[in-house]
C-alpha cells in the first residue's frame, strides 16, 4: 500500500469570462480518490453564462448519481443541510458591497456547512490568478473555534481534523468588484491512480429489477429511498453510494464495500453485513436492529442515534465511531474494538461487551446490566454513566474516569481500577472482591454494603466516602486516606491499615482488624 497523503483542499483562481462548454467540461470531471485519502480541490471559477450569483435558473443542479453538487440555493433553501467533504459544492462569493437577498452568510462571504466522519490529515491551499488577491478561507468547528485559515496565494496549511461538524467560510478580499463562482470538488490532483469507479447503469437496473447484484460495481450510485428489501449484494461495491432512506431490510451485504456510503435513516433491519466495509459511512439514524455486522469495519463511521438493538457486532471494528445517542440494548459486542468511540448518551442496557476494547472511549450512556467482563476500558470516559448491575468482572479500568458513575450492585470482581477516578461514584452493594484500586480516587463515593474483601486499595483516596456495612476483610488499606469516611458497622477483619489516615473517620460498631467490635461513637480509631 502506498503511503497515505493528506487530503488537499486546493483553490485556484481562473478567468472571469469562462465559457459555458468549459463549465460543463469541469462539472463532468471524474471524482478521484487516493487509497485511504482523497484530494479536495476548491477551484475559483469565473462567472457562468446563464448563471446568476445566487444559483438561480442557470445554476448547477445536484447530480444524484455521483457525490452531489450543491449550490448556494440548496443551502439557503435548507438551513439544516450539511454535506460530507467529498461532495461537490458551488458557492458564489460576492464582494462586500454587493448585497444579496439570498446568501449563506453576510455580504462579502459565504459559508459551507461540512461534516467529516474520520480523523484525517488535510492540506489547504489557495491559488488565484490575480497575484495580489487576498481572499481568505477560514475553517471553524462546531463550537465556533477557528481550526485554521488560508489566504489566497500564500502558504498552504496542514492540519489533522477529527470527525464532527465544521463550517468553511470564504471571505472576499474586497479589492475587486468581481463575483466568483467557487467550485468545490474532489479530485486526485493529477494522479490517475485510484480513480473512483463510476457505476454501471445496467448493473443498477439489474439490481432494481432482480433484487440481486453480487459483486456489482455500484460505487457512487443513487439509490435514495430504493426498495432493496432482501436484496443480494454480496461483495458489491457501494462506495460513496447514496442509500439515504433506502429499504435494505433482510438484505445480504456479506463482504460489501460501503465505504463513505450515505446510509442516513436507511432500514437495514436483520441485514447481514458480515465482514462489510463501512469505514467513514454516514449512518446517522440508520436502523440496524438484529443486523449482523460481525467482523465488519466501521472505523470513523457516523452512527449517531443509530438503532443497533440486538445487533451482532462480534469483533466489529468501531474505532473513532460516533455512536452518540445510539441504541445498543441487548447487542452483542463481544471482542469489538471501540477505541476512542463516542458513546455519549448511548443505551447499552443488557448489551454484551465481553472483551471489548474501549480504550480512550467516551461512554456516558445507560449500561444497566451490560456485560463488560474482561473489557479494556483504560483511560475511557465513563463519567456519570449508568452501570447498574453491570458485569465488569476482570475488566481493565486503569486511569478510567468514572466520576459520578452509577455502579449500584455492579460486579467488579478482579477488576483493575488502578488510578481510576471514582469521585462521587455510587458503588452501593457493588462487588469489588480481589479488585485492584491502588491509587484510585473514591472520595465522596458511596460504597455502603459493598464487598471489598481482599481488594488492594493501597494509596487510594477514600476521604468522606460512605463505607457503612462494607466488607473490607483482608483488604490492603496501606497508606489509604479515610479522612472523614463513614465506616459504621464495616468489617475490617484481617485488613492491613498500616499508615492509613483515619482522621475523623467514623467507626462506630465497626469490626476492627483483630476482630474486636469498635465502641459506639468511635472516631479516628477503634475504641
Amino acid at each position: 500500500m502506498r503511503d497515505q497523503k493528506p487530503l488537499i483542499v486546493f483553490l485556484m483562481g481562473e478567468a472571469f469570462n469562462m465559457k459555458q462548454q468549459d463549465w460543463k467540461r469541469r462539472n463532468n470531471m471524474n471524482i478521484r480518490f487516493r487509497t485511504l485519502s482523497m484530494l479536495l480541490s476548491l477551484v475559483f471559477l469565473g462567472a457562468l453564462m446563464g448563471c446568476d450569483s445566487n444559483g438561480g435558473s442557470g445554476s448547477i443542479t445536484p447530480n444524484p448519481t455521483t457525490p452531489g453538487a450543491y449550490t448556494e440555493n440548496d443551502f439557503t433553501n435548507d438551513p439544516t443541510l450539511r454535506i460530507p467533504l467529498f461532495h461537490t459544492a458551488v458557492m458564489f462569493l460576492e464582494p462586500p458591497n454587493e448585497v444579496q437577498t439570498t446568501d449563506t452568510h453576510e455580504a462579502g462571504s459565504d459559508a459551507v456547512p461540512y461534516y467529516t466522519d474520520a480523523l484525517t490529515e488535510y492540506r489547504f491551499c489557495w491559488e488565484d490568478d490575480v497575484a495580489n488577491a487576498q481572499h481568505t478561507m477560514v475553517l471553524g468547528d462546531a463550537a465556533g473555534n477557528e481550526v485554521l485559515s488560508v489566504v489566497s496565494n500564500e502558504a498552504c496549511v496542514t492540519a489533522t481534523i477529527g470527525h464532527g461538524n465544521y463550517t468553511m467560510f470564504l471571505v472576499h478580499d474586497g479589492l475587486t468588484i468581481d463575483t466568483h463562482a467557487v467550485f468545490i470538488r474532489a479530485d486526485s490532483g493529477g494522479d490517475d491512480e485510484g480513480i473512483q469507479p463510476q457505476y454501471n447503469q445496467n448493473q443498477v437496473n439489474l439490481l432494481l429489477s432482480s433484487n440481486k447484484c453480487e459483486s456489482c460495481d455500484l460505487s457512487g450510485a443513487n439509490l435514495y429511498k430504493a426498495n432493496l428489501a432482501g436484496a443480494d449484494l454480496e461483495n458489491a461495491n457501494l462506495e460513496n453510494a447514496n442509500l439515504d432512506s433506502a429499504n435494505l431490510t433482510e438484505s445480504y451485504l456479506w463482504g460489501a464495500n460501503l465505504k463513505h456510503a450515505i446510509l442516513l435513516s436507511a432500514n437495514l433491519t436483520g441485514a447481514n453485513l458480515t465482514g462489510a466495509n463501512l469505514k467513514g459511512a454516514n449512518a446517522k439514524k440508520v436502523n440496524l436492529k438484529n443486523a449482523i455486522l460481525s467482523s465488519a469495519d466501521a472505523a470513523g463511521a457516523n452512527m449517531e442515534n443509530a438503532n443497533l438493538k440486538e445487533a451482532n457486532l462480534i469483533e466489529t471494528t468501531l474505532v473513532w465511531v460516533n455512536l452518540t445517542g445510539a441504541h445498543l440494548e441487548n447487542a452483542n459486542l463481544t471482542g469489538a474494538n471501540l477505541e476512542h468511540a463516542n458513546l455519549t448518551g448511548a443505551a447499552l442496557v443488557s448489551a454484551d461487551l465481553s472483551g471489548v476494547n474501549l480504550k480512550g472511549a467516551t461512554v456516558t450512556g445507560n449500561l444497566t446490566k451490560a456485560i463488560l467482563a474482561g473489557a479494556n476500558l483504560s483511560g475511557a470516559n465513563l463519567g456519570k454513566s449508568v452501570l447498574v448491575q453491570a458485569n465488569l468482572r476482570n475488566a481493565t479500568l486503569v486511569w478510567v474516569n468514572m466520576i459520578g458513575a452509577n455502579l449500584h450492585q455492579a460486579d467488579l470482581t478482579g477488576a483493575n481500577l488502578e488510578n481510576a477516578n471514582l469521585t462521587g461514584a455510587n458503588l452501593i452493594e457493588a462487588t469489588l472482591k480481589n479488585a485492584a484500586l491502588k491509587g484510585a480516587n473514591v472520595s465522596n463515593g458511596n460504597l455502603s454494603r459493598a464487598n471489598l474483601s481482599d481488594a488492594n486499595l493501597a494509596g487510594a483516596n477514600l476521604s468522606a466516602a460512605h463505607l457503612e456495612n462494607a466488607n473490607l476483610t483482608s483488604a490492603n488499606l496501606v497508606w489509604v486516606k479515610l479522612i472523614g469516611a463513614n465506616l459504621e458497622n464495616a468489617n475490617l477483619t484481617g485488613a492491613n491499615l498500616e499508615n492509613a489516615n483515619l482522621t475523623d473517620a467514623f467507626l462506630s460498631g465497626a469490626t476492627w482488624t483483630d476482630g474486636r467490635k469498635c465502641a459506639e461513637g468511635s472516631i479516628g480509631g477503634c475504641y
